[in-house]
């Protein structure tokens, strides 16, 4: 009898012993990849301008030629050159409307982990006589040249489309000022 009890001990802790397996579930969805992130930078050729304000794409105190983190969404950098004509000093305003974006992550799916969005790099170059440097597009020619309601002068435009995702970078100018 002892060993009846001790053969059924033994077959009751081998079959405890005994790995669980579960059948691979193909109801799991992966996880979405994450945003890409979108870095922006102000440059000036020619001449430093005497007023920057970058309206926010940039910290109020940003360092020329340095990258930034920023959000997707539309801003206007305002900024002014000094310069002297028949013995006087003017002002010549610019302000420069720039579309930043950021990829998309890719949505995730059955077993399936999205894949993250790719990062992007602006850079805005800024000149003391209007000239547009923009290295996501190609200028094209303002068409209309009478002021907006802010007393504006569209004088040039650049959009390009990559990856069915439009940039766009519109160039306004102040008439010039008396200091």
């Amino acid at each position: 009898m002892r060993n009846l009890v001790i053969l059924a001990m033994v077959v009751i802790g081998l079959q405890s012993c005994v790995a669980y397996y579960e059948e691979p579930s193909y109801n799991n969805f992966g996880s979405d990849g994450r945003d890409g992130r979108a870095y922006f930078k102000l440059n000036w050729g020619e001449q430093e301008p005497v007023y920057v304000d970058a309206g926010n794409v940039v910290p109020y105190n940003f360092r020329w030629d340095t990258f930034y983190r920023t959000s997707a969404g539309t801003y206007t950098v305002y900024y002014e050159y000094e310069f002297r004509r028949h013995g006087r000093w003017y002002i010549q305003a610019y302000e420069v409307d720039i579309n930043v974006f950021q990829y998309r992550g890719e949505q995730g799916g059955r077993n399936y982990n999205g894949r993250n969005g790719e990062d992007v790099y602006f850079e805005l170059m800024l000149y003391p006589d209007g000239y547009i440097d923009y290295t996501h597009a190609v200028l094209r020619a303002a068409e209309v040249q009478t002021p907006d309601a802010k007393g504006r002068i569209l004088i040039g435009m650049k959009e390009e489309i990559k990856d069915d995702v439009k940039v766009e970078l519109k160039y306004y100018a102040y008439p010039e000022r008396e200091k």
